[in-house]
């Protein structure tokens, strides 16, 4: 048997960071490149062209890969401390909240993973866009689906980690400040999560520019001289918002994440034994060490 242990409170430090260069590199890209208008555009818009657009879906694998790897660590914590630390009338509810927590999590991922194989610059490609214009709505429909499941099951993954969090005060699994500034957290994501994407499409209906909004290049240069710009950068400051919220609520857990240890075992078949129950487990001495024995 080969054991081997990985330090898992590293990852409420990189997960973080991460998504802040996930969004940053592509919008500094864009913005030198004159690719989008430079203040606080859409950040799907940022990746709109090339060669942003290739980063921005390589960064977001690396997202979806570390935010699995996080939600599924926390999963594990939790189901561990369980089992001890919280009072029979508190427990079952910490389960069904801990279960709930990685199905909106894993939600939340597959989002992350939709968005980055279906952002502007790949829709580009696949003939979404045509000479500039939106001609297909099938492949861009994709990307708001993953969009709306990167949001929304985050939105529920804060709130169930936060009723978590409240009912982990008693027994020490955080402090009470942390609760608060988690629900704080979680009310600022469900309140511009709800209102951003209202706006945008009040935003759309007021442009007043010369080019028509179904053209990649007139939504990356929105600007102030055209109708709607206002009401669209207020949609996209509740955009940017989340996805800064996603990173700091994430961080949240370093502090959790350095009380255990992971620990994964490699086990070789002769040293497993199946039950009556049909499992296995594992053989502590080899018929040749009991012969030894006697």
């Amino acid at each position: 048997m080969i054991t081997f242990t990985r330090a898992v409170h590293l990852l409420p430090i990189f997960f973080p960071i991460l998504i802040v260069v996930t969004i940053l590199t592509p919008y500094i890209i864009a913005v030198s490149l004159d690719h989008v208008y430079p203040f606080l555009p859409c950040i799907s818009k940022t990746a709109g062209f090339e060669p942003e657009g290739s980063i921005f879906g390589f960064l977001m694998f690396l997202v979806a890969l570390i935010g699995l790897l996080t939600i599924f660590t926390r999963y594990l914590q939790l189901k561990g401390f369980s089992q001890q630390g919280f009072e029979a009338n508190v427990l079952h509810k910490v389960k069904w909240f801990n279960t709930i927590s990685l199905l909106s999590g894993v939600s939340c991922i597959l989002g992350v993973v939709l968005v980055a194989n279906f952002h502007f610059s790949n829709l580009a490609k696949k003939g979404c866009y045509r000479n500039g214009q939106l001609v297909g709505f099938r492949l861009l429909r994709v990307h708001n689906a993953g969009t709306l499941m990167l949001f929304l099951g985050g939105g529920v993954y804060f709130w169930f980690q936060t009723l978590i969090s409240y009912h982990g005060i008693a027994v020490k699994l955080n402090s009470k400040s942390m609760f608060l500034f988690r629900l704080a957290v979680s009310c600022i994501v469900t309140i511009t999560g709800v209102v951003y994407p209202f706006l945008k499409d009040f935003a759309y209906t007021k442009y007043s520019g010369r080019v028509q909004l179904n053209s990649v290049t007139a939504a990356a240069h929105w600007s102030p001289n055209e109708g709607g710009w206002a009401v669209q950068v207020a949609s996209n400051a509740g955009e940017w918002i989340d996805c800064l919220s996603l990173a700091i609520y994430a961080a949240s857990f370093y502090k959790e994440f350095q009380t255990f240890s992971l620990d994964v075992s490699y086990v070789e078949n002769a040293e497993l034994e199946k039950g009556w129950n049909g499992k296995y487990s594992k053989i502590r001495q080899s018929k040749e060490e009991e012969v030894s024995d006697e």
